[in-house]
């Protein structure tokens, strides 16, 4: 009978019936399971990293407090000395003298960075006799790039780790030179440590830096679909996954920034058990 019509008219009546089976086909697939994520925002940041050792803040000289003779030197150099330890003795340079001999007690914790005498040597009053570096506040030099050094503040929070001892300690970025040296090319960088259980003089730590520090909904790349000369996300919409165009920002490692097209409290899809198209019916795997 469809044949006995006109042309025009055959053709329409085939594409309806074409269309009402396409129709009828959708209306009896069935939904497609998938698993979404809810869109939130998220801390993300960079990280650099620079090796260096630790040193005292300042080293402070301890001088007889009379001329005579160093009687008995009681410590030695990296010896860990508290305030008030006793670490020498002196004696009056005189044949007849009586006298016990004066004690020399630290003024300082720390240790022992040098001794600058011998057991018998006669000393002023006011010589240097020994050099404490105090250990109460340790600080590290890092030589930065130029690259690196605009994204450094003085004032910043430092993760220093020791990988060998597992270790790990917090400090702050105390200086920040403003020039470099320029026969490296490097700027000089004052960290502050913190000197907790672990940490001495000499050690080896490895700064890291947060930089570049956001907050802004982050996706996995591996979520995005790059269709058209665009990227988009599914985006679950009424139970069904609607393909949304969204504008990309910075990346931070595996994750990306979504400037635009997505918004909190969305759900988009991370997986699907086959190939989605936009608009298919889908259900959520809780």
């Amino acid at each position: 009978m469809i044949a006995r019509l006109p042309r025009a008219v055959r053709w329409a009546t085939m594409l309806g019936i074409m269309l009402l089976s396409a129709s009828a086909a959708l209306g009896t697939q069935q939904p497609i399971e998938v698993r979404v994520s809810v869109a939130e925002r998220q801390t993300a940041y960079r990280r650099m990293t620079y090796g260096a050792r630790l040193r005292p803040r300042q080293t402070v000289n301890q001088r007889a407090p009379q001329s005579g003779l160093v009687d008995q030197i009681t410590v030695q150099p990296g010896q860990v000395v508290a305030r008030g330890d006793l670490l020498m003795s002196l004696r009056r340079n005189v044949p007849t003298d009586s006298f016990r001999p004066v004690p020399v007690q630290s003024f300082h914790d720390g240790v022992i960075a040098s001794i600058a005498v011998y057991e018998g040597q006669e000393v002023r009053d006011g010589d240097t006799l020994l050099t404490i570096a105090d250990t109460s506040s340790l600080t590290a030099e890092l030589l930065v790039s130029d690259k690196d050094i605009d994204a450094i503040r003085v004032g910043a929070p430092v993760t220093a780790v020791d990988s060998q001892r597992d270790r790990t300690f917090s400090g702050r970025v105390t200086r920040s030179a403003l020039i470099p040296d320029y026969a490296t090319g490097l700027f000089s960088v004052e960290v502050s440590v913190n000197p907790g259980p672990g940490a001495f003089v000499g050690q080896f730590l490895r700064f890291s830096f947060r930089t570049d520090e956001i907050s802004a909904i982050l996706v996995a790349r591996e979520h995005l679909e790059y269709r058209g000369g665009r990227y988009h996300l599914f985006v679950v919409e009424n139970g069904r996954a609607v393909l949304r165009p969204v504008t990309l920002g910075a990346e931070y490692d595996s994750r990306v920034v979504i400037r635009d097209g997505l918004h909190e409290g969305e759900r988009y899809v991370i997986s699907a058990v086959r190939r989605l198209q936009d608009g298919a019916s889908v259900t959520v795997r809780e």
